[in-house]
């Protein structure tokens, strides 16, 4: 994926509540976040 493409899918993703993300210096950090997922039942049989 191109760095365009990442950056307009990270300015939408926050606002979905899929990832925050914050300042480092010049830097944004983003994490993704686990509820909207629900990563436990999609990880465990």
């Amino acid at each position: 994926m191109h760095q365009p493409t990442e950056s307009a899918h990270l300015r939408v993703l926050p606002g979905a509540g899929f990832v925050s993300a914050r300042t480092d210096r010049k830097q944004r950090i983003h994490r993704l976040e686990k509820e909207p997922y629900a990563l436990d039942s999609w990880l465990m049989p």
